[in-house]
């Protein structure tokens, strides 16, 4: 893997072997870590944004106690989808899709227990 490591003595990129010298930092076994810890900045960006995405309908519903309108049909493929991603996470044993969709797949059938009790409590007015 990779280690970022403080160097403050260190004020311009030079390059000694297998480390890289940065301003403030020294980065060992070089670039390509340096490359792929800035994707997984990105990687667990979007799977924040992405499962943060259903909570102003699970807000919404608990506020109004209406989600008739939320298709069961979509969020049972959703959930299946999701359960993929899930399998395909622990399969590489990946911290970032596994947590992400663990939490969508919650979210995500949170909304239709919410969905289904009220529904029925409308019913039975």
């Amino acid at each position: 893997m990779y280690r970022v490591t403080p160097d403050s003595a260190s004020l311009s990129k030079k390059s000694n072997g297998n480390q890289t010298y940065l301003p403030n930092c020294v980065v060992r076994a070089g670039w390509k870590e340096l490359i792929y810890m800035e994707w997984e900045i990105v990687g667990i960006l979007a799977a924040i944004g992405t499962t943060s995405g259903f909570i102003p309908q699970i807000i919404r519903g608990i506020r109004t106690k209406r989600l008739d309108d939320v298709s069961p049909v979509m969020y049972i493929f959703l959930i299946l989808g999701l359960s993929l991603w899930l399998s395909y996470g622990v399969h590489l044993k990946d911290v970032i899709i596994i947590s992400a969709n663990g939490v969508a797949i919650a979210f995500s059938v949170f909304i239709l227990i919410l969905r289904f009790k009220y529904m029925r409590q409308k019913i039975t007015l």
